[in-house]
């Protein structure tokens, strides 16, 4: 444990130093964001479930257009045995670095910088994946070093474009989404799933801020076979 202290030092003490540089941004009300969704295993299903999905994630700047930091918790529901397969508890930081470019660019080919991000994700991840141990090109005892069982911290570094259409909703625009998530296992030393995937963002005619996001993943659970799965999902700001 005493290798985790740096990494969480410094995913709680980066929000703490830009509010220093951006006091007025605590002002403003955090900002609570739910989500309820699932995945649908298209392929493989003996390696990675169908799961449904809830997150609550607490964005603490919501005005600042280049930074976020949010503590979160996400659970994940195995739908194909009915028991949880997942339960995370961390926190995330996420920065836009050409998020100048959004107001101050004109030229077509740099403004597309303003649509990236990237975030690292530290946190502790209960239980695990439902893995089918009589799957003959994998043998149990190569399974459970592969999905170690309960509590382990894992780290997550995702790179992701947001991508404004040309269409809105009540003056909101749809957005395309392209994103890669790369999942590091602390404990164990080793990167344990990599996911691909791409989708549409779809603002709803509500009061809240309601979103729904459509899509798809490829998973490559490194050392055991692919996945492809369908992704469905309502968000909501508060």
């Amino acid at each position: 444990m005493r290798r985790l202290v740096g990494p969480a030092l410094l995913l709680v003490g980066l929000p703490l130093l830009f509010s220093c540089e951006s006091s007025p941004a605590w002002a403003i009300q955090p900002t609570l964001r739910l989500t309820q969704g699932a995945r649908a295993s298209l392929r493989s299903k003996g390696d990675l479930p169908s799961e449904l999905i809830s997150r609550a994630e607490l964005d603490l700047f919501p005005q600042e257009k280049w930074w976020r930091a949010f503590p979160f918790v996400e659970a994940r529901w195995d739908v194909d045995d009915a028991q949880w397969s997942k339960v995370e508890l961390g926190g995330e930081a996420d920065v836009k670095p050409f998020a100048w470019c959004t107001d101050s660019c004109s030229s077509w080919y740099i403004r597309p910088l303003s649509w990236f991000s990237a975030g690292q994700a530290f946190y502790q991840r209960w239980f695990s994946p439902d893995i089918s141990p009589s799957d003959p090109a994998h043998p149990p005892g190569k399974l459970r070093q592969l999905f170690p069982g309960n509590t382990h911290t894992e780290w997550n570094t995702r790179t992701r474009f947001d991508v404004p259409l040309p269409w809105r909703v009540r003056s909101r625009p749809l957005e395309a989404y392209a994103l890669n998530e790369y999942i590091f296992d602390l404990n164990e030393g080793r990167g344990i799933r990599n996911e691909v995937g791409a989708g549409l963002k779809v603002p709803l005619p509500m009061t809240q801020r309601v979103d729904l996001l459509l899509g798809w993943r490829h998973v490559d659970l490194i050392h055991l076979l692919d996945v492809d799965q369908f992704e469905g999902s309502v968000q909501v700001e508060f």
